[in-house]
């Protein structure tokens, strides 16, 4: 899972910190595509790769830590549009990808370190402005949060609960695919929390909503981070209560089926905690089995 950097030490603790040329620096635009240098270029680019036009006066462009990883800084610049570094970069043959590109970039801990400051960069531009009063925010010194100057509000990071649910019926596990298309693949139903819902029930909801298909049984499998969309993604088995009856809720999926373990299509990557329940599943069976050790937290 991206998650999981193995023996590499993610220290996420907020620092209030200058950048120096050797630190690692991403850039973004409001979209969240991320600026890659060009050709073979390595990634992610320290500050002293971006091309001297992004550095204002010559100096460093102003940049925000977000963590370190095994003692080495990566540092987010300003959205890439409004900051003017856009212009400069693409002259400069710099390209921008997609958020998707995190889910398989080696080594896979640099892919984690991205996607996780893609989330913090949207929401950095997202509430650029208050809320409130509609004044400029200002990144807070002493907290990872946006502070207005005329009105106080605070604004933290945006991290929204999710669940991920395998629900099995024996030796069948129910797949659904997206009407979105922005993930063609079969994968596990899954959906944001509402106000006033404990997780449980929302599996519930999600499940019945999605299917038409009643749970019981629901069981924690696990939990991850989840900076594509900014989730807290956290995974539950379920067993099904009742008829195996799929009825479609056509607005939010293109296809739903129960599929035998032998038949179960596998997801192109294992960034995701649902590709891992997907691959335990068809390796070992019934969820009572799977191992805790198979869902592993990142080394803190």
């Amino acid at each position: 899972m991206i998650h999981e950097i193995g023996a590499h030490r993610l220290d996420n603790a907020f620092r209030n910190r200058q950048a120096e040329r050797g630190d690692f620096a991403f850039c973004f635009d409001r979209d969240g595509a991320c600026f890659f240098p060009p050709g073979n270029g390595a990634f992610p680019p320290r500050m002293q790769d971006y091309p001297e036009q992004v550095f204002p006066d010559g100096g460093l462009p102003p940049a925000e830590y977000l963590f370190a990883i095994d003692g080495s800084a990566f540092f987010l610049l300003p959205e890439a549009k409004e900051s003017g570094a856009e212009f400069f970069l693409q002259k400069a043959g710099w390209q921008k990808k997609p958020p998707s590109v995190f889910r398989t970039l080696q080594p896979g801990y640099m892919g984690f370190a991205g996607i996780t400051a893609k989330h913090i960069a949207l929401w950095r531009f997202r509430h650029r402005f208050c809320g409130r009063c509609g004044a400029r925010t200002q990144p807070s010194k002493t907290e990872r949060a946006e502070v207005c100057p005329a009105c106080s509000l605070t604004v933290y990071p945006e991290i929204m609960p999710a669940v991920i649910t395998a629900v099995t019926d024996g030796d069948r596990l129910l797949m659904a695919r997206s009407k979105s298309g922005t993930y063609p693949h079969f994968a596990l139903i899954a959906g944001f929390t509402e106000i006033g819902e404990t997780l449980e029930q929302t599996v519930v909801r999600e499940v019945r909503e999605e299917t038409g298909l009643r749970v019981k049984n629901i069981r924690y499998a696990g939990s991850q981070p989840w900076g594509f969309s900014g989730t807290q993604m956290t995974a539950f088995f379920a067993e099904l209560d009742g008829s195996p009856e799929i009825r479609l809720q056509e607005s939010e999926l293109a296809e739903a089926r129960w599929f035998a373990r032998a038949d179960i299509p596998l997801p192109p990557d294992e960034a995701s905690i649902g590709g891992m329940m997907i691959r335990l599943f068809k390796e070992q069976g019934k969820p009572d089995f799977l191992r805790a050790q198979d869902f592993q937290a990142p080394v803190l």
